[in-house]
């Protein structure tokens, strides 16, 4: 048989997918939207049809319509979950309606993965089946690998089995052959095999050249070539074979079995040969057969003796009975007594006639009896039976017969011979205790070979044992048997138990043990078999002594035991029988024994070597899933995958790699060449090693493949015969490490750049620069420092930098510098250095630690600045401060003298502004009065052009009104306190728009006001700000049809900016300047009413709060006021200047 492992087929497979409708039309269009998948797509129009499919083959999906003509979608599906091949299929349900709630979660109870409504989106139905289609794609394909796996694993124990199952047939106390070919070329001869045809056999040899005499046996060779053409055993017991051993012919009897050797293909390519000697066996049997014909003969002729003397036999009454059967009475003659076992004297009755019957035959007897004595039959008596006895004790076989005589239907007299038939009885029981012995080693040859295979095919070790002891019953002929084997992993040894009033499997049935009393360690320490018999066993020191074992154990009635024994010649364990049905155990029994033992031990040492091999592969498998590494198995020349670990899966996501070639699963690699070095690898078989190999591979489905970088080891696997049929791929993705490195590097390449740059900025700068390690250890000055001391960089870290201090500075400088060193805090001093030319110079020295990512301080960074000439210069300072001191003194003086000044200006101001109001007041209330009185008494009498008159000498006394109020609000305006607090602009806007209602009223205004901020100001007069800008915003845009108003605000760091901007008449720049002067107007009262002040008012206004105003504009277009406030007030800078 050969050893290679099954190919895997390379082909695509095919899935086939189950469509079910009654409508041809829509079987088409589902066959239609299907196609592109490139599965073969089956039909059924019926619900029996579709069962009947499934019958026939597995589906990957099944598509079924819920209305079909002679059932419904849901029966058909409750029927598929009924058969286990169909339970899993998934089924998809359509209908042509909406359906009820009860319909689909019928359809899902039953086990639906899906309920589809039509029309049927193609999209959606191709993605569903498609993922179904993958599925089951994948768990055939992982089921073929699986099978694989097995076969290759089966053909490596086959290997070991056929090695120790040689060593067994070689060791065998039964002759065992292997022959091959149309001639009978001999392959496997054991040495009990030579000792029976008693000749040497040589491998090569075939059967004629072995034994030439079997040229003259046609009917032998006939034999096995019929083995070999049926394919069938030929099991023969007492086979009679002509050979010629020492050197003289013979015949010779064998029980043998023919077995056809049948290879994978099913063909039989050899025959396997059991055969043991029965030679004198068949002599001594046919020696018995031609004793019991002679016997025959003379009962025979004794017959006819009988026949001849029977009426002698009467006269004579020897061997007679005869009984009244009215009265009871029984006569024997003194034959018929001894016979029973009485002297000729003693007395005779029925009753002792009853007990002299051996108690198996009494109730025949008398069942022979009453038939005699029926009317209603002959009267004809005839019947063997066992006498016990009854004096002498002896047991003795007889054969009566006689007759009953009838008077009136009614039996009267009972008469009759009795005859010694023991002797026959003998040689019967013998003749068939002999057949029943011949016939039994017959059928435990039959069952040693049936156990053979039916134990490699076991597995597991306890089935193992449990077929061992159902075998040892079966074929020993005992009640009871029980097989021990040693685990050998410091656990309790295994052991199986079969006895006939025994159920291990019964409910609450208890661990029962045999009352063995120390005789199984005996046999497992002595390694050889042990067979007692129950008196034997009885008289057996090392038992009677022994305690017996505690209830429920069972007893021994007998003892067989034989040990299992490795191949190793090392003990596995024992089997052991007892309670022979019949009689004791024998050399035969024990021979059974031992050959069912020695398969057993190669049984159980190939099932512990498939489960240690199964733990290995188990236990390397999880290992390689485990490794913190990418592992791969392929196999075969198309290089399939057999093996991905978790790491390696997860670097392609979810797309499938087991059971697809590494071109199908990863097609993005070809033209990267790792596929060819893979192929190169199976090729020659040398080990390929790859350092940083760029590499893009796909980590999705649908996801492009970004590059990325791997070390990369393709290791070849060979099999038994040295041959590479896989590799494996071992990948270490080092992406982020490549990229970091990289990174490492230009930025050591950078730092390297950034190090020059800053050598030569520290070279170039005027300050004396140093680094110092975090213990304060200076090992590194700038070219300044060398230049001003006078040193050379050869004497950095010879000579202490404190030697250049000024010695009066010296203490503390140091005590500071330690200080910061010891706290890792920043640290600035300034002291005297010592110049080259011995002159000391003031320095500004700062330094600060440089930390590392955690934290801890790697060097210090230094620089000392020159400031010899500063602090000359502020000791200069500090003389003039001095002087100016004095002269402030002074200063103050003539302030506080210029302050009251002041103060008394502005009381003689206010009493002037006072002044101004009631002395203007009072003549500008005398004309607008004495106007109105001249109107209301000449009005009448007074022409159009006086009346104008009139009416302008009172407009302009309004209007010098007016000017006055202005003046004087502008005069209090800069003197009034400011009274700071949080103002919203958005609401004053609001306050504003209220206020000037009237003046929109019957015009269209369209005002467009953004998010105001609220600014810190005097509520009351940014009030007037905001309501002078709005009101004349509304003024100049009277002319327009449509007035459009804006207002809004920007805010920066320092400023909050806010605008108001119209589509009035505007303005030319080129007067810009006088906008915002008293009583400075650019159009004349007629045109637009007012004083020239609200303006004025709001520069002023908005100067008070440390702001600015502007205008821009343009005449026709518009204009737009900007004014802008701090974010801090001017109390507040006053404040912070204070402070």
């Amino acid at each position: 048989m050969s050893s290679a492992a099954a190919a895997v087929p390379t082909s695509s497979p095919r899935a086939s997918i189950l469509i079910v409708d009654d409508t041809p039309g829509h079987l088409l269009a589902l066959e239609g939207i299907l196609t592109p998948l490139g599965q073969r797509l089956v039909r059924a129009t019926s619900g029996r049809e579709a069962l009947r499919r499934v019958l026939d083959e597995d589906f990957a999906a099944v598509l079924m319509d819920m209305n079909l003509g002679d059932m419904t979608g849901v029966e058909v599906l409750g029927l598929l979950r009924e058969r286990e091949r169909s339970r899993r299929t998934p089924v998809l349900l359509m209908t042509a309606g909406d359906g009820d709630e009860k319909e689909w979660l019928a359809a899902y109870a039953h086990g639906a993965v899906d309920y589809l409504r039509k029309p049927l989106r193609p999209e959606i139905l191709l993605a569903k089946v498609s993922m179904f289609v993958e599925l089951y794609l994948a768990r055939e394909a992982v089921q073929l690998r699986e099978e694989s796996l097995r076969e290759r694993e089966r053909h490596a124990l086959e290997a070991v089995h056929r090695e120790r199952l040689h060593a067994f047939f070689m060791q065998a106390p039964v002759g065992i052959s292997i022959t091959r070919g149309p001639d009978f070329v001999f392959e496997l001869a054991n040495p009990y095999y030579e000792l029976l045809v008693g000749r040497r056999v040589t491998p090569g040899q075939t059967m004629l050249d072995a034994f030439p005499e079997m040229a003259s046996q046609p009917e032998v060779l006939e034999v096995l070539r019929g083995v070999v053409r049926t394919k069938q055993p030929f099991v023969r017991p007492e086979f009679e074979v002509k050979l010629v051993r020492d050197g003289q012919p013979d015949s010779v009897f064998f029980n043998v079995i023919y077995h056809p050797m049948v290879e994978v293909d099913g063909t039989a390519s050899g025959i396997i040969t059991l055969a043991t000697d029965v030679t004198e066996f068949v002599r001594a049997r046919r020696h018995t057969e031609a004793l019991t014909l002679d016997l025959r003969k003379q009962q025979a002729a004794l017959v006819d003796s009988e026949q001849r003397l029977r009426l002698a036999l009467t006269a004579t009454q020897l061997g007679t009975f005869d009984m009244d059967v009215v009265t009871g009475e029984l006569k024997w003659d003194a034959r018929c007594k001894a016979l029973f076992g009485l002297p000729p004297d003693s007395e005779s009755s029925y009753d002792k006639f009853l007990a002299g019957l051996h108690p198996e035959d009494r109730e025949a007897v008398q069942r022979a009896i009453a038939l005699s004595w029926d009317p209603t039959g002959r009267g004809d008596y005839d019947v063997a039976y066992r006498t016990v006895g009854l004096k002498d004790g002896v047991e003795r076989w007889v054969r009566a017969t006689g007759r009953t005589h009838f008077q009136d239907d009614k039996p009267v007299r009972f008469v009759g011979t009795v005859q010694d038939i023991t002797a026959r009885k003998r040689a019967d029981a013998e003749r068939a205790r002999l057949m029943a012995g011949e016939l039994r080693r017959t059928e435990q040859l039959r069952g040693l070979s049936r156990a053979s295979l039916a134990l490699n095919a076991a597995g597991s070790v306890p089935a193992i044992l449990e077929l061992v002891t159902l075998k040892a019953r079966k074929l020993i002929g005992a009640n009871q048997s029980f097989v021990q084997v040693a685990d050998g992993r410091d656990a309790p040894p295994l052991a199986s138990l079969s006895a006939v009033d025994h159920d291990p499997l019964a409910p609450g049935a208890a661990q029962v043990a045999v009352d063995e009393r120390g005789l199984f360690a005996r046999v497992c320490q002595e390694n050889r078999p042990l067979r007692l018999t129950r008196e034997e066993l009885r008289q057996h020191a090392a038992y009677t002594e022994a305690p017996p074992a505690p209830p429920p154990a069972l007893p021994l009635k007998g003892f067989l035991a034989v040990p299992l024994v490795g191949h190793d010649g090392r003990n596995l364990g024992l089997l052991h029988v007892s309670d022979k049905l019949e009689g004791d155990f024998d050399a035969e029994d024990e021979t059974i024994a031992v050959q069912l033992a020695q398969m057993a031990s190669v049984a159980l040492e190939n099932a512990r070597l498939y489960e240690t091999a199964q733990a290995e592969r188990r236990n390397l498998f999880a290992v390689l899933k485990q490794l913190p590494a990418a592992i791969t198995v392929l196999r075969g020349p198309e290089l399939v995958f057999e093996m991905a670990n978790d790491l390696r899966l997860k670097l392609t996501g979810s797309r499938p790699l087991l059971g697809l070639t590494v071109r199908q699963a990863l097609p993005e690699l070809k033209d990267q060449g790792q596929v060819a070095q893979l192929e190169a690898v199976y090729r020659t078989g040398e080990t390929y090693r790859g350092h940083e190999v760029p590499m893009r591979l796909g980590r999705d489905v649908g996801q492009e493949a970004p590059e990325g970088y791997f070390n990369l080891t393709f290791q070849p696997l060979r099999n038994a015969e040295g041959k590479v049929d896989g590799i494996v791929s071992v990948s270490w993705e080092v992406t982020e490490q490549v990229l970091a490195r990289r990174r490492i590097e230009a930025l050591a390449a950078e730092l390297k750049e950034r190090e020059q740059q800053f050598r030569t900025l520290a070279d170039s700068i005027p300050q004396l620069s140093w680094m110092a390690e975090p213990d304060g250890r200076m090992f590194w000055f700038n070219q300044r420092w060398y230049d001003y001391t006078g040193t050379t960089p050869a004497q950095v870290g010879e000579k202490d930098w404190n030697e250049l201090l000024d010695p009066e500075d010296t203490g503390r400088v140091l005590a500071h510098f330690t200080a910061a060193l010891r706290e890792g805090t920043l640290w600035e001093d300034q002291f005297r250095l010592r110049r080259a030319d011995g002159s000391y110079r003031w320095f500004l020295s700062r330094a600060m630690p440089v930390r590392d990512g955690e934290g801890r301080i790697v060097r210090w960074f230094g620089t000392n600045t020159d400031i010899d000439d500063e602090r000359r210069t502020l000791e200069s300072l500090k003389r003039a401060e001095e002087e100016i001191r004095h002269l402030n003194t002074g200063l103050e003086k003539r302030v506080r003298e210029r302050t009251a000044q002041l103060q008394e200006a502005n009381k003689e101001l206010e009493s002037f502004s006072y002044s101004v109001s009631h002395d203007l007041r009072a003549p500008l209330r005398h004309i607008t009065g004495f106007a109105q009185l001249l109107e209301r008494r000449a009005g009448a009498k007074l022409d159009d052009v006086s009346r104008g008159y009139l009416s302008t000498i009172a407009g302009a006394a309004k209007q010098g009104g007016t000017l006055v109020d202005d003046l004087l609000a502008f005069s209090r305006m800069g003197r009034a306190e400011l009274r700071q607090s949080r103002v919203d602009l958005g609401q004053l806007v609001e306050e504003a728009r209220r206020d000037l209602m009237p003046e929109a009223t019957g015009r269209q205004v369209a005002w467009q006001v953004g998010s105001l901020p609220t600014v810190e100001g005097d509520p009351a007069l940014l009030r007037q700000v905001i309501h002078n800008l709005l009101a004349n915003a509304l003024k100049y845009t009277r002319p327009k049809p449509e007035a459009l108003i804006e207002v809004g605000a920007r805010e920066t760091e320092t400023e909050v900016a806010v605008w108001v901007r119209d589509n009035g008449v505007g303005f030319e720049m080129q007067y810009v300047d006088k906008l915002f002067g008293v009583f400075q107007r650019l159009h004349t009262a007629e045109e637009f009413e007012g004083t020239g002040i609200g303006l004025a008012n709001v520069r002023r206004i908005v100067s008070r709060h440390g702001g600015r105003t502007w205008a821009e504009g343009a005449v026709g277009q518009g204009a737009t006021f900007t004014f802008t406030l701090p974010r801090a007030s001017p109390l507040e800078k006053k404040v912070e200047t204070h402070a």
